[in-house]
This record gives structure tokens, C-alpha cells and sequence, in this order.
């Protein structure tokens, strides 16, 4: 009997002391022989045993007889197999917030800086390294967040990036749904500051500790609940993704109610929405004529958000030279495009000729001067050219036959399909002299410019010029 007690007692010391010997954090990473030595020493400051699990033996390793998962900044291969949601964590990793409940994607965005890194808590700005750069990589000493575009709501931020602006997202994240969670994102622990420490114990001890039961329904959010009753935690209807409305709070507080949120408008659907200016066969009651057009097929852009008047035909132009019937276009309405000439045949010795008198130009060739005296001296012996410029003001092209004379002088020329609005400058060089009975006294230089039809205006088709004849000088 005394054997079997003594036995009996053995066993149960054994038993204690093996309990007793139960280490309380299974620190797990990449190479047992090369673990982080500050994050031992927050370990032994904290009185917290530890084991180090290698990579290669987390499938053999019983994680329930530790009361926290601690996961360093390696990359693992076996990361799918940590029980993340049956035991508290500590997730000091950037390359797996999906695999452990942080986000939807695996990969934490990384911040670096020209000067030491600080986070934004509690309206506080707080450094968390003492140095900005790795004095032996000469690299900048980084800390990792989790960016606020993917990470879980059930993630609670505690301390945010800070770099003057906005925070981007969460660089301590606590989670209390389920098993306590703690996300630690400044992981370079050789340049932690004193805060950073005091931050990195503080995520430790919440992670071990058991925190009541929240009350869904006391109008207070409390960490493991996305809302509660009137507390939203500052989400409404638009950052849920809607365009407005009244966001509520689920009865069991985990959700949110979106009923009265009114949805984002869905371009393609026939139905104009929301700021949507139309939504293809939905045009608001649009057509080209209200587009001010006179009339066509109009259409909704391919964005909703305005309309297409490719289709659409545009309103007369009165002015523009062209009397559109087909668009309600008449001498009423716009008599200057709709009121058509007559037909007209009209040339013209034009006197807006340059330098000229009564639309006839002289030059003296031995000056190389256009004589502009309103009686002009013509020296005998002497080469005068003479020139005219004759114009179409009708709406025909005309064969013109052109003439001028100058007492015993008389030239001719012919411009053939001098079209409307154009124009012709006929020359003619004479040396005056006795034997054409060039006397001096006064003369008159005659041109002419005549057509085969019957010119609407013939009182301009002649024109004169006065000249004096010198001879003896």
C-alpha cells in the first residue's frame, strides 16, 4: 500500500513539474539558432517562458499547452498550419495578413523615411525608431501597416502610420473577436525606441488577456463588435460603398443594416439613377430638339453620365449662304439665305486699283514713279505704262473683251471665263511721241471692258482719265 502511494506521489510531482515547466509562448520562425534577442528580452522582462518553433516543425508541434502564438518577421513555409484562431497571437509578420485574419490580401504595405519613423495614436504623434537608416545596409529602417483598403473591420487600429498626412492604415492593430489578436508592424526591434517597446509589451498583454463579454444593444461598440445600436464607429451609409442613405447596426451587432442605404447607380440598367445624367434608353425625357437641335435620334453615353448628339441634326445657320428648306429655312425666316439673286451679268473697270485715278494707273518708266497728279503730265518721248484692272461682279463667267485708247493709240486684249468675283489687270506700255499725233495740249485716256450678254450695269464698264501732253522740255 505504502509502495503504491509512494508511486502515486511520484507521478503527481512529475506531473507538476512538467506543468510548471509549460512554457507560455510559442515563438515561431524560419531558424531556431537565429531568433530576434530583443524580443526575448521583452519575454524575461515580462516573466514569460518561451520555446522556439521552427518552421519545419509547426505541424508537429501541440500549440494548445501555450497560451500564446508569437510570430516573428520570417517568411514561412508553413504558415497555413498555425492555429492562428485557436489561441491568442502576437503577428509580428508582414507577409501573411490573410492567412492570419488581418486582410484580404497577404502582403502588409512597408513605409520608409529620411528621418525616424513615428506613429499617430490618440492624437499623439509618438517616434518609434531612433534612427532612420540601417547603419551597416545603409537602407532605411521600415515599419509595416495594415493598409486601411484591405484590412478585416474586425481589426481595431491602435497606432496609424504618420507621415503629416492622413494615416494609410494601422501599424498596431488589435482584434478581439474570437481569440485576442494583435497585429505589430514595427518590426525592426534594434531600433525601437522606448515607446515602441512599452508598445510592443502592451500588445503582449492584450493578447493574454481575457476581456469580457460585450453587451450588444448598450449603444457602446465595443472591440469584438463591428457596431452597436446608434455607435457605427463612425461608418455611414457612403463608406460602406453606397451613394447615401441611413446606415443602421445589425441586432446581433456584428453587421451592419444597409437596408436604408441607397445604392451606387448602375450605368446600363435602362433606369437613370443618382447623379446619372441618363442610362441608355432612359433619357430623361431628352430629345435633340430639347438639346436645342432641330431634330435626330439622341443617346445616352456609354458612361451615364451625358448624352450623345451624333445622331442629332443641328439647327439652320441663317447666314451661312445656303437656304435649308429641309429644315424649315425660308426668305421669312432667313432672307439672307433664302432670298436668291437674279441672275446677273456685270463687269466693271474696277477703281480701286492702287495709285490710279478714276480706276486708270500710270508709270513713268524712266522714274519708275505711278503719276498720281489728277491732271498728270505725260513728257513726250518718253514710256509711260498703263494699266487697268477689270472685274466679274456678276454670278456667270464672261468672256471679256477689253480696250483702251489714247488719241493715234489703241490696244486690245480678251480674258475668257473671268469667273464671279474674280478680277484681271491688263498693262499697256506707250512712248509718246508726234507720230501717233500726239500734240502737246490735253487728252483723255479711254479704256473699256464689254461682254457679248447684256451687262446689268454698262455705266461702269468705261472709264477716263485726264491727262497733259508736254512736249519741248
Amino acid at each position: 500500500m505504502k509502495k503504491r502511494l509512494i508511486v502515486l506521489q511520484l507521478i503527481i510531482m512529475l506531473l507538476l513539474g512538467i506543468i510548471s515547466a509549460t512554457s507560455d509562448i510559442a515563438y515561431i520562425l524560419k531558424n531556431p539558432k537565429k531568433p530576434n534577442q530583443q524580443f526575448l528580452d521583452v519575454f524575461k522582462d515580462m516573466n514569460l517562458k518561451y520555446d522556439l518553433i521552427a518552421d519545419k516543425d509547426i505541424t508537429r508541434t501541440d500549440f494548445l499547452k501555450y497560451r500564446l502564438i508569437f510570430i516573428g518577421p520570417d517568411r514561412l513555409s508553413n504558415s497555413r498550419k498555425i492555429p492562428i484562431s485557436t489561441l491568442p497571437s502576437v503577428i509580428v509578420n508582414p507577409y501573411y495578413g490573410k492567412t492570419f485574419g488581418l486582410m484580404t490580401k497577404d502582403r502588409s504595405s512597408k513605409i520608409t523615411s529620411n528621418a525616424p519613423l513615428k506613429v499617430k495614436t490618440d492624437e499623439r504623434i509618438i517616434k518609434v525608431y531612433q534612427d532612420q537608416k540601417n547603419p551597416t545596409r545603409k537602407i532605411g529602417v521600415p515599419y509595416y501597416y495594415l493598409n486601411s483598403r484591405y484590412k478585416l473591420p474586425i481589426m481595431q487600429e491602435i497606432a496609424g502610420t504618420y507621415r503629416g498626412d492622413g494615416s494609410l492604415g494601422d501599424v498596431i492593430s488589435y482584434s478581439t473577436q474570437g481569440e485576442n489578436k494583435c497585429f505589430f508592424g514595427i518590426t525592426e526591434s534594434k531600433y525601437w525606441t522606448t515607446k515602441a517597446k512599452s508598445f510592443f509589451k502592451d500588445c503582449i498583454n492584450f493578447a493574454l488577456t481575457k476581456n469580457p463579454q460585450p453587451i450588444c444593444g448598450d449603444n457602446l461598440k465595443d472591440t469584438n463588435e463591428i457596431c452597436d445600436g446608434t455607435d457605427l464607429n463612425r461608418q455611414t451609409c457612403i463608406s460602406q460603398g453606397f451613394l447615401s442613405g441611413n446606415l443602421a447596426c445589425s441586432s446581433d451587432c456584428l453587421s451592419f443594416d444597409t437596408f436604408n442605404c441607397i445604392p451606387q447607380p448602375v450605368c446600363g440598367n435602362n433606369i437613370k439613377e443618382a447623379e446619372e445624367i441618363c442610362d441608355r434608353d432612359d433619357l430623361n425625357g431628352e430629345t435633340c430638339i430639347t438639346k436645342g437641335f432641330f431634330g435626330g435620334t439622341l443617346a445616352c453615353k456609354s458612361n451615364c453620365l451625358s448624352f450623345s448628339t451624333y445622331n442629332c441634326i443641328p439647327m439652320p445657320v441663317c447666314g451661312d449662304g445656303v437656304c435649308e428648306i429641309e429644315r424649315d429655312e425660308n426668305i421669312q425666316n432667313c432672307p439672307a439665305d433664302c432670298n436668291i439673286p437674279q441672275p446677273r451679268h456685270d463687269v466693271s473697270i474696277s477703281i480701286d486699283l492702287i495709285n490710279s485715278i478714276n480706276g486708270i494707273r500710270i508709270k513713268d518708266l524712266e522714274t519708275n514713279k505711278y503719276l498720281t497728279q489728277t491732271v498728270s503730265k505725260l513728257i513726250c518721248n518718253r514710256e509711260y505704262e498703263i494699266d487697268f484692272k477689270t472685274a466679274n461682279l456678276g454670278n456667270f463667267a464672261e468672256n471679256v473683251d477689253i480696250i483702251g485708247i489714247f488719241r493715234g493709240y489703241f490696244w486690245n486684249s480678251k480674258k475668257d471665263n473671268l469667273l464671279p468675283g474674280e478680277s484681271v489687270i491688263t498693262s499697256k506700255t506707250l512712248n509718246i511721241s508726234f507720230e501717233k499725233n500726239l500734240f502737246p495740249g490735253f487728252y483723255y485716256i479711254n479704256v473699256t471692258a464689254s461682254i457679248s450678254s447684256n451687262d446689268t450695269n454698262p455705266d461702269d464698264n468705261t472709264k477716263s482719265r485726264f491727262v497733259q501732253v508736254i512736249c519741248g522740255i
